[in-house]
């Protein structure tokens, strides 16, 4: 900070040359404080000071750290607090894991809109869904939506309901090469539709998301090949390499027949065995 501080400092001397007023000095101090305040260097260190008040300890934030908050535990509610009253964005780290403890949290949906990373790796919400009943995701989708394009390797879901036009949204706009859906509704008793301007998803899972208090696809497989059919209508087509339906009901030669009941679409490996859970490294 020190050293942050004094190139501040030298700037701000410098330019006073070159004032007639002090009213133009003193706004060129403002204009280098808000400089200063966005610089990565002091983001990170005023994360690491607040972590150090609340919990005791250290933590870098960089590129190789990994954030995990969950809203049961006081010390990460304040944590995401803190960041949230003073509008502190993260800087670019490796993950984040966020889980909800209840269904309609204002912090966590502040958390999204102000503090999210310009880039994640990894994201991962509300992973522990035992501490709180099924959610509906249009209570946080305005800023959601804003956060996922900004993931670059794995988007991972669980235990929310999504209406369709949020479904659709998320495939679109998701540009991580892993989404994983786990324990998730969502509506596709009718095609869904799929903008995909910069289609990357290559590894593409609906895990347990057949279940019969869920979408059911074993007695509704339409649902599932309502999915497909969107698919081969955009531009991830011929993008995804893997689908993961473990645990859905339904076996693999079922799924492979659906997806050659749609046509134009490719997929190379379909999953039915291996519970995944979200990527750590």
């Amino acid at each position: 900070m020190f050293s942050l501080n004094l190139h501040c400092s030298i700037l701000l001397i410098t330019q006073y040359l070159k004032f007639t007023s002090i009213s133009e000095f003193k706004s060129k101090a403002a204009e280098l404080e808000l400089i200063k305040e966005s610089h990565p260097t002091f983001i990170s260190l005023r994360c690491q000071q607040i972590w150090k008040k609340i919990y005791g300890s250290y933590k870098a934030f960089n590129l190789n750290t990994k954030l995990e908050l969950k809203m049961i535990y006081q010390n990460d509610r304040n944590f995401l607090a803190q960041l949230v009253t003073h509008k502190i964005k993260l800087p670019n780290i490796k993950r984040i894991k966020i889980d909800q403890n209840k269904k309609e949290d204002y912090s966590v949906k502040s958390f999204f809109k102000y503090c999210f990373p310009d880039q994640v790796e990894l994201f991962c919400y509300n992973w522990d869904h035992s501490n709180c009943n099924q959610t509906k995701l249009s209570f946080y989708f305005d800023e959601f939506k804003q956060v996922l394009p900004r993931v670059t390797r794995e988007v991972f879901i669980n235990n929310l309901y999504i209406e369709k036009k949020d479904f659709e949204s998320i495939i679109s706009i998701t540009k991580a090469r892993r989404l994983v859906f786990h324990y998730c509704k969502f509506d596709t008793s009718t095609k869904p539709t799929f903008y995909c301007s910069s289609p990357n998803i290559q590894y593409l899972s609906f895990q347990l998301c057949g279940q019969i208090d869920l979408s059911d696809w074993k007695t509704y497989p339409s649902k599932l090949r309502n999915i497909f059919k969107g698919l081969s209508e955009s531009g991830l087509k011929s993008c995804i390499q893997t689908l993961n339906v473990h645990r859905c009901r339904l076996s693999q030669s079922k799924v492979r027949a659906l997806i050659q009941e749609t046509y134009g679409l490719s997929i190379d490996t379909v999953n039915t065995e291996d519970w995944i859970e979200p990527l750590e490294d």
